[in-house]
């Protein structure tokens, strides 16, 4: 089915303009170009292209990152806007919790009848649109303040009509879902949404793209791009196609200028000079796979996984942290822009290539560490009362510095790291002891 003959709307939620993501980046790259200002400009330059058709923009809350970044995100907002409602492109919004107050003033400063903002002051309301001959009820609900502890859709009958039977019904909502009863961001349940006229219910909050039922359609579109490193994987926006039978399609559709990726390189039985070949292709390979799923990507910033038994144990540290915030490795994409990879941060769970039952029958501090470690790796019941006593001692650190009293540190995790950091400790150990032998 050709798409010249469907309405077309770009959905999109959680810019988050005024954020930045400069503190983790390498200073080589203009981290301007990683702004999400940036990724709503590319929004902008695909939506006004004749190329791609697009009819109206949704915005689904959280368009800006504060309430407080009126002038340091109006001019940005506004240029995009103004040139979208030159393209004879609509816009429909809802705001969210980040942009309760400040959408609002930002709408009113734009002041055209065709950017429609729904259900201020925290009532549902719709708006009809007549595109391509046909017409679409868009029905929407903004967040009135910062937090709201109860379920929007529970009004949405009182406070709408049912469309008439021409329309179709296209919801926007800025919730969170599946929330739980005692959440502050308008907590709504999967099951809320069905037997309401929407045929399709375009949804902002988690940053996140997440389909949750197809009929009718309930989706997040997630953030434009990855606000931070832990937002790992691609992001964008959705083109929902609506033709003329009334079947609606939806496309992702990416923009991110920076991407998070998590990568896991082994150096089992590598040496030093291994590792940094193996980096690298292993970002080659990650690079083919990339350069075809964004073509606005400018940079990706690496977590890299380090794992395996080496000899290179001792010296991986020291070289680790040369790598650090550092591009170590660039190439073109499809459309010839080059592609730069840094690594964000290093989680080295490699182990040194020491004999370890050897090491457990010795009677010394190093052959006890030893004998734990051979435990920890077992993860028998001998790992869980080591684990226990550990977290023990947590519990009394945590009383004592109220900053860590809230970070949470599950089993599996406080695991990795007491291997982690008993290795250190061994090779510590084995490292004085050779020292006062050569003495």
């Amino acid at each position: 089915m050709s798409t010249q003959d469907s309405i077309r709307l770009l959905c999109l939620a959680d810019i988050h303009l005024g954020r930045s993501s400069s503190s983790v980046l390498p200073e080589e790259l203009d981290f301007t170009c990683f702004t999400p200002r940036k990724a709503w400009d590319e929004v902008v330059e695909y939506a006004i292209s004749s190329n791609n058709g697009i009819d109206a923009i949704l915005l689904a809350g959280d368009v800006v990152n504060q309430n407080d970044l009126f002038f340091e995100t109006y001019h940005a907002f506004e240029k995009g806007v103004r040139r979208l409602l030159e393209a004879g492109i609509h816009l429909i919004a809802v705001a969210g919790n980040h942009d309760a107050s400040v959408f609002r003033k930002l709408v009113r400063s734009i002041a055209s009848p065709h950017f429609h903002l729904l259900g201020q002051e925290g009532k549902w309301e719709s708006v009809a649109l007549t595109l391509k001959n046909r017409t679409i009820r868009f029905d929407g609900w903004s967040f009135p303040d910062d937090h709201v502890s109860y379920n929007p859709l529970a009004k949405y009958k009182k406070e709408l009509a049912d469309p008439d039977p021409h329309e179709m019904a296209i919801g926007l909502l800025h919730c969170d879902c599946p929330g739980v009863a005692l959440s502050p961001y308008a907590p709504v349940k999967i099951e809320d949404f069905r037997g309401l006229p929407p045929r399709a219910w375009v949804l902002g909050h988690s940053h996140k793209s997440v389909v949750f039922e197809h009929n009718p359609l309930i989706f997040y579109c997630g953030s434009l791009q990855g606000l931070d490193p832990g937002e790992s994987g691609d992001r964008g926006a959705h083109l929902l196609d609506i033709y003329p039978d009334g079947k609606l399609q939806k496309t992702f559709v990416s923009f991110a200028k920076v991407r998070w990726e998590k990568v896991t390189c082994s150096l089992a039985d590598a040496s030093l000079e291994d590792f940094e070949e193996t980096l690298i292709q292993t970002l080659q390979t990650l690079h083919l796979s990339l350069k075809s799923e964004s073509p606005f990507l400018y940079a990706v910033g690496c977590r890299l996984f380090l794992h395996g038994r080496t000899s290179a144990f001792k010296k991986i540290p020291s070289n680790l942290e040369k790598l650090k915030k550092k591009i170590i490795f660039s190439q073109s994409n499809l459309s010839g822009k080059e592609v730069y990879y840094f690594i964000e941060k290093v989680e080295n769970q490699t182990q040194p290539d020491y004999d370890l039952q050897r090491l457990a029958e010795t009677a010394d501090p190093a052959g006890l560490l030893a004998k734990h470690l051979i435990a920890l790796q077992a993860k028998g019941a001998e790992a869980h009362q080591l684990c226990q006593k550990a977290r023990q001692k947590l519990v009394t650190a945590q009383m004592k510095y109220a900053q860590f009293a809230d970070v949470p540190l599950p089993d599996e995790k406080l695991l990795e790291l007491m291997l982690q950091s008993g290795f250190y400790s061994l090779n510590l150990l084995l490292s004085q002891k050779d020292a006062s032998h050569e003495a």
